[in-house]
């Protein structure tokens, strides 16, 4: 699988799809959306057919993968709410929003399946008193001992969205309150490409986690970094085991993980 390009045809069809639901993201629009990511991503560069891309924009038949992306998929990739599309000004878009989240949801999808997990994208799951959760990756893995859920929501604006964090914190609980099985053993990531969370995310996250009998683990640019570069699927795994460990041993002692560039003793 070239995993560069199927991430480059991924984020055209939501270009795409987003064109030909309004007027105002025209060929230039999105020609001057590519070529600010482009810039800084050679890889995207490489494999993103421009000319194509501007074609299917043009094409009132469909192009966008016959409307696969509706407005819920639409709204997640976008990281706002379902009911802003309706507003949404073309000159806000973040290609590299877009880019990052699609990015960093196929490599988890990958990854996850590789240590047998059974994988979804974007399910809606019922929390306490209506509220939805919408995890970007949900898996499960059943063994004969326990099964086990792992729900994974990204950040990609920058920086994070302090209120994005917060809204998915109040999500996931009003989802382990509902269904009081996610406990024990189950993880809550929230993961940015960013070099990392602001304090007030942070103190959030880790005052969640000590309340809860879940793992909430952030992960940030650099921990991907740290993942991207295990030579093997074992490897990755271990270290990913490892920044849950310290996430919760953070926890347990009361302390607060500080923004900071990557810094570990698990060498």
């Amino acid at each position: 699988m070239d995993f560069d390009k199927v991430i480059a045809d991924t984020v055209g069809a939501i270009i795409t799809s987003l064109a030909q639901r309004t007027t105002s993201i025209t060929a230039d629009k999105v020609k001057e959306m590519i070529t600010r990511l482009a810039d800084r991503d050679q890889d995207f560069k490489r494999h993103m057919n421009v000319p194509e891309l501007i074609r299917k924009i043009g094409d009132d038949s469909g192009g966008a993968d016959e409307d696969a992306y509706n407005e819920d998929k639409l709204a997640r990739y976008l990281e706002i709410p379902v009911r802003d599309l309706a507003t949404l000004n073309p000159d806000t878009i973040e290609i590299d929003v877009i880019y990052n989240h699609v990015k960093l949801e196929k490599l988890f999808k990958l990854w996850l399946e590789e240590w047998g997990y059974t994988v979804e994208i974007g399910p809606t799951l019922k929390g306490l008193e209506g509220i939805e959760y919408v995890p970007d990756v949900y898996a499960t893995l059943a063994n004969l001992h326990d099964s086990y859920e792992v729900c994974i929501n990204y950040v990609c604006d920058q920086p994070p969205s302090e209120l994005r964090v917060k809204a998915l914190l109040q999500d996931i609980e009003a989802y382990s309150e509902r269904k009081e099985s996610f406990s024990q053993g189950d993880i809550f990531m929230i993961v940015t490409p960013r070099q990392n969370f602001t304090q007030t995310a942070l103190t959030h996250l880790s005052l969640q986690n000590m309340q809860e009998k879940y793992s909430i683990v952030p992960l940030d640019g650099a921990d991907i970094g740290k993942l991207i570069d295990k030579t093997s699927s074992d490897g990755r795994m271990l270290s990913l085991r490892r920044l849950i460990i310290d996430a919760d041993e953070e926890a347990r002692l009361g302390r607060r993980r500080l923004p900071r560039k990557w810094s570990s003793s698990e060498e």
